[in-house]
């Protein structure tokens, strides 16, 4: 992360209380106040070595973004939170506290307000609250913790230093000459955020830095590492033998140096990641918004297709020799941003990685594991998602018109302000799921389950939702102009606010809806059920809007007042 824009709201996470709720670490009778949602704000401050250094940082709900910094011990922080935080802020000292572990400790305020104090090594941009405390799973990774960043930051200077006098643009090293240090540097683990973030602080620092020739310079890196110009090649000019040959001499008497595969898939990897850090940089920047653009598969061509469109998955698949999940556990924090339009991601894991703003229109994401994924503000349009799992999945604001999600699971997914125009949503489990402010427009939901799903402010014009069962779902203030809700099920459904000109709601149950509010102006009503012995009349008030009713004479079983109300005899 660059300094200069680490509190944009793209770096900041929120969680639902039900995920903190249902996770294993947590098993507290506490937790029974109302909170509603838990916000994380992305702290950069200059990090050290200092293994009791904790960092805290919390956000107010009215008053502006605060951060301190201090290095103390766990019953310290307690101790500061509860004398130094709160009354600051005019709050009451009624709070739970949890130890997560030895060095991450997490504060609520009853509230509202949330406190969050972990270790500096431990720190790391989050994509679910299962990375904070359950890392059971995660692969025995070889991490660069301690490493001198100060020397990863000289390297990188020389990489991108030209010859003196030279008006050509030759750099003092050669390409040859750059890919070894780069190895001899990244090729012993992988990069933390803590160490990435460092590396680039101190970048900033330096004035004169070419950013552009950083990135050019990297990129003919991972261009040829991608084709295997390192590795298959003679012992004279293979790098990673020479790095493994220099580690296993080094290391002789002490642990077993790592292989071949391991230290060219760290170094690959980490270049990877640098690449993105620059792109998210550039990205931000006017002038380098059109030369700093990184495309882990290539860049797509006039037609909007790519060349090698399956090179990130290879990269997944051999990024398995460092673990099962190496590729996710190495890069999956970094991947905000990320460019993968028309890439070939099928069956891919990248479960709980933060790919929030990347761009994967006309990507294949067929079979694909994006469970408890951040693809806020994401670029889905028109991609395949068919038989994905979205589980949990944070796709608020994000762009799926014209998505195939055919078959896909969006269980208790968010989807508040999302786009799903034109999307396929056949088959696909929408259970529990938020589309508050969603829109549905010319979507086909024809015997979709909707059990639980929040339609609050969504657009469903002229949307297919013919035999949906919408039993009690909350579609007050939605807009349903011109929508098929015939035989639906309608029965206690919400629909206080909610614009029905127009809509069909042929042989539609709508016993005990809310109508509350509602414009039903020009709505065909033909053969529609309006009361029953189980769930009564409809509710309506003095705003709700009869106007141009159609179908009205064959409704059945109109409550006598509304009949009053409309003139309709008896």
């Amino acid at each position: 992360m660059f300094p200069g824009y680490e509190i944009k709201p793209r770096n900041r996470l929120v969680h639902n209380l039900k995920k903190i709720k249902s996770s294993s670490s947590l098993k507290s009778d506490d937790l029974s106040c109302q909170w509603t949602e838990i916000s994380l704000e992305c702290c950069c401050s200059k990090l050290s070595d200092l293994q009791d250094e904790f960092y805290i940082f919390y956000e107010h709900p009215v008053h502006e973004f605060k951060n301190k910094l201090f290095k103390a011990s766990s019953n310290e922080v307690i101790e500061f939170i509860k004398e130094a935080i709160l009354p600051e802020e005019g709050m009451g000292l009624d709070m739970t506290i949890y130890s997560l572990d030895m060095k991450t400790i997490i504060a609520f305020n009853h509230d509202g307000d949330i406190f969050l104090v972990r270790d500096s090594s431990q720190y790391k941009r989050l994509g679910n609250w299962e990375e904070v405390v359950d890392k059971k799973n995660e692969d025995n990774l070889v991490s660069i913790e301690n490493y001198d960043a100060k020397r990863i930051v000289a390297s990188i200077q020389n990489w991108t230093e030209l010859k003196q006098q030279q008006k050509q643009g030759e750099y003092q090293l050669s390409n040859e000459d750059v890919a070894w240090q780069v190895y001899d540097l990244f090729g012993v683990g992988r990069l933390t955020p803590k160490i990435v973030e460092y590396v680039l602080r101190l970048l900033m620092d330096i004035e004169t830095f070419d950013y552009l020739a950083l990135f050019q310079r990297l990129q003919e890196v991972y261009s040829s590492w991608c084709a295997g110009d390192y590795i298959d090649v003679p012992p004279n000019k293979n790098y990673p033998l020479k790095k493994m040959l220099a580690l296993q001499e080094r290391m002789a008497d002490s642990e077993p140096a790592l292989g071949l595969r391991q230290i060219d898939v760290y170094t690959g990897l980490n270049v990877t990641i640098l690449l993105l850090e620059l792109h998210r940089y550039g990205q931000d920047k006017a002038e380098l918004r059109d030369k700093i653009n990184f495309y882990p598969c290539g860049q797509p061509n006039n037609d909007g297709k790519l060349e090698d469109s399956t090179k990130l998955l290879r990269i997944i698949g051999y990024s398995s020799c460092i673990g099962v999940l190496g590729f996710l556990n190495t890069v999956g924090t970094f991947l905000a941003g990320v460019n993968l339009s028309a890439a070939n991601l099928s069956g891919v894991n990248l479960s709980g990685a933060n790919l929030k703003r990347a761009n994967f229109k006309l990507a294949n994401l067929i079979g694909a594991d994006l469970s408890c994924v951040n693809l806020s503000d994401a670029g889905l349009k028109d991609s395949d998602l068919k038989d994905s799992d979205l589980r949990g999945a944070e796709l608020k604001d994000t762009n799926l018109s014209g998505a195939n999600l055919k078959g896909a699971n969006l269980g208790c997914t968010n989807l508040s302000g999302a786009n799903l125009s034109r999307a396929n949503l056949d088959c696909t489990n929408l259970s529990g799921a938020n589309f508050s402010r969603a829109n549905l427009s010319r979507v086909n939901l024809v015997d979709v389950e909707l059990i639980e799903v929040c339609l609050s402010g969504a657009n469903l014009s002229r949307a297919n939702l013919s035999g949906t069962n919408l039993n009690c779902v909350n579609l007050s203030r939605a807009n349903l102009s011109s929508t098929n809700l015939s035989d639906a099920n309608l029965k206690g459904t919400n629909l206080s606010g909610a614009n029905l000109n127009g809509t069909i709601l042929n042989r539609t149950n709508l016993s005990g809806a809310n109508l509350r509010g509602a414009n039903l102006n020009g709505t065909i009503l033909r053969s529609t059920i309006l009361s029953d012995e189980i769930w009564g009349d409809i509710c309506w008030d003095e705003k709700t809007q009869w106007e141009g009713l159609r179908g009205l004479e064959t409704a059945i079983n109109i409550p006598d007042q509304l009949k009053e109300e409309l003139g309709l005899a008896n």
